[in-house]
């Protein structure tokens, strides 16, 4: 994946550096790490800043990464090429086969409908956390936990008129703050993530002034809730039902943008506009790892507990949200489950 990032990162000590360095940082960003490095870092983040990807164009048009410099699967497909292996695409996995409770293949169904069997000895889904439960559940599994506590986490949007100079850093977010992070609140309110775009940029209309803005996200963890869930409708795909997000979630954006003032090393002039996000487009937790197989789906090196030779990979393993992305771990918990076979 070519992680850009920093190696001096005191909130996650890391055993090794990333390959490749951090992305310039934006001048907000580089003042904030400078009055606060306890707090503020640089991203780490799969965007190129070198390696076999064109570097981050910086346009913040980062669903459709006009230059591909964003990692994909489709831009990344080819590091994992290996003799007798294939991609086959326009194929649907609608359930997993099993004997004597092994795993022995999948049941696949053609873009025309056409269904059919494959045999294998391992088996491992990997359909996001909505695709994945609705294939378990289609293959007959029986845990309680199976499909429940779908989560993601809460998010507010703001633009904020400060006074400082910003934008110009090499990606589109450049800094992120853990002032509200960790701590006693988590017993009453969610740890926020706050993070700091570059791009797109909003501009000031303050003659003189036009980089004086931020654009910040703040994101919270939130309490995952069994109400939230995903079954099966009468055609056997996946209905998705969902109660919204904790009360727990929402305090610690309440809490983070209350605190705001007090992380930032140049004033806070006022809000210009601020919003709730849709989604992130972090779906966890629908077949949670942990030791009891009475309260989780798999292991914690995510072989599901009532089928031998079973993997279910992704973020549905998730037990609990975090404020950060789970791409990255989820991708570690992915190579821990095939080192485990």
């Amino acid at each position: 994946m070519e992680i850009a990032g920093p190696d001096d990162d005191p909130v996650h000590p890391r055993s090794g550096p990333f390959p490749f360095p951090p992305h310039l940082v934006s001048r907000s960003d580089a003042a904030c790490i400078a009055a606060r490095p306890d707090i503020w870092l640089p991203v780490a983040c799969a965007r190129a800043n070198g390696g076999r990807r064109a570097g981050c164009c910086t346009n913040g048009v980062c669903d459709l990464c006009p230059v591909d410099s964003k990692f994909t699967v489709l831009n990344g497909i080819d590091a994992f090429v290996r003799d007798n292996v294939r991609l086959v695409s326009g194929t649907e996995v609608r359930a997993v086969s099993a004997e004597a409770g092994t795993a022995t293949g999948v049941m696949l169904r053609e873009a025309d409908g056409t269904e059919r069997s494959v045999r294998a000895g391992l088996v491992a889904v990997a359909a996001n956390a909505i695709g994945n439960a609705a294939i378990l559940l289609r293959s007959g599994l029986t845990s309680p936990a199976l499909g429940r506590y779908l989560h993601e986490q809460v998010s507010l949007e703001m633009i904020v008129d400060v006074g400082a100079p910003n934008y110009f850093g090499g990606t589109s977010i450049t800094g992120h703050c853990y002032g509200f992070y960790d701590g006693p609140h988590r017993a009453t309110a969610g740890a926020v993530l706050l993070e700091n775009y570059n791009a797109p940029n909003e501009l000031r209309t303050d003659r003189g002034r036009w980089t004086e803005r931020l654009k910040l996200k703040l994101i919270a963890e939130d309490l995952p809730q069994a109400d939230n869930r995903v079954t099966l409708g009468e055609d056997g795909d996946a209905v998705i039902t969902w109660i919204g997000h904790s009360d727990y979630a929402y305090a610690g954006i309440e809490r983070a943008e209350a605190g705001l003032a007090d992380v930032f090393p140049f004033p806070l002039e006022g809000v210009v506009s601020k919003h709730f996000s849709e989604t992130e487009a972090h779906i966890q937790g629908t077949h949670r790892m942990g030791a009891d197989a009475g309260t989780s789906v798999t292991d914690g090196y995510l072989r599901c507990h009532e089928v031998d030779g079973l993997f279910a990979l992704g973020a549905g393993a998730y037990p609990t949200s975090s404020a950060a992305n789970p791409t990255l771990t989820l991708s570690a918990l992915s190579l821990r489950a095939a080192r485990s076979v």
